[in-house]
């Protein structure tokens, strides 16, 4: 193709995304399952992942509404088009056929509890092959271990259910991000007497709002996402609501110097 021809279609797209740019920005829905503590209706600001979405959509020029649903009632939401926005996913392949990505805002540590007397100490993925192992229903963490045919993978309504099993013995381990494990375990007197966190953590993910893909202009609101969210971290707004959850140093560090996991075999 002639060098003009390239020029032309550089210049094209620039003065499409300038028009959109220039454009009043449509409203944006949110939409996000029940989390805490990062999506959670209880909250003023509707949870971590939540406010963080929101601040760099707001701070891109993005008028938004939210809407917290179950998982299921989310995704024939997102496919009838009438959410917008997924406030918190962790990427698969197959999820990517249907999302564009943003930058990751978070990182969740995926790890296990496990009753408070057991010696179980598990380092990688096939040590955890004599366990049995509540999941939450409809629960994606990380392929290799959602796929396995190896593992004996109970499932279960909620995480408190299999946390509850854990405590009586009825399961080795329940897995899910530490710091909601954590949360559940110290609110509840008894599970905090008979469960703990295993230090080893199965998997580090990091967290990503996904704009569908046949939305219009999907990837320029991506990327004016992207730079609304490299403001907020550069100035500290992200650290902000960060400390408002109790975390005191950046989940976003792990990317730059990861800590061990199972995920290291």
């Amino acid at each position: 193709m002639p060098i003009y021809k390239y020029l032309t279609l550089a210049l094209a797209a620039l003065w499409l995304h300038a028009g959109f740019a220039n454009a009043e920005k449509p409203t944006l829905v949110l939409g996000g399952p029940p989390w805490p503590p990062y999506l959670d209706e209880d909250q003023p600001h509707r949870g971590l992942a939540t406010e963080i979405v929101e601040s760099a959509f707001h701070k891109a020029g993005y008028p938004v509404q939210i809407k917290i649903l179950p998982w299921p009632r989310l995704l024939r939401a997102a496919e009838f088009r009438e959410v917008d926005v997924m406030i918190g996913l962790w990427w698969t392949l197959e999820r990517e056929e249907v999302f564009v990505f943003s930058s990751p805002y978070y990182v969740n540590v995926i790890g296990f509890a496990t009753p408070t007397e057991s010696t179980f100490k598990p380092s990688r993925l096939s040590d955890l092959t004599s366990a049995r192992i509540g999941v939450r229903q409809g629960a994606r963490f990380w392929s290799p271990f959602d796929f396995s045919t190896s593992l004996n993978k109970v499932t279960v309504n909620t995480t408190e259910s299999a946390l509850n099993m854990t405590a009586v013995g009825r399961l080795d381990l329940t897995v899910e991000d530490v710091r909601i494990l954590q949360n559940l375990i110290n609110h509840d007197e008894r599970l905090s007497e008979s469960l703990k966190i295993l230090p080893l953590p199965l998997v580090h993910r990091p967290l990503h709002m996904g704009v569908r893909r046949n939305l219009d202009n999907a990837e320029v609101i991506v990327a004016d996402f992207n730079a609304a969210l490299a403001e907020l971290l550069q100035s500290g707004w992200v650290a902000t609501i960060y400390r408002r959850y109790g975390i005191a140093e950046s989940p976003l560090d792990i990317l730059t110097h990861t800590p061990p996991s199972m995920a290291d075999e």
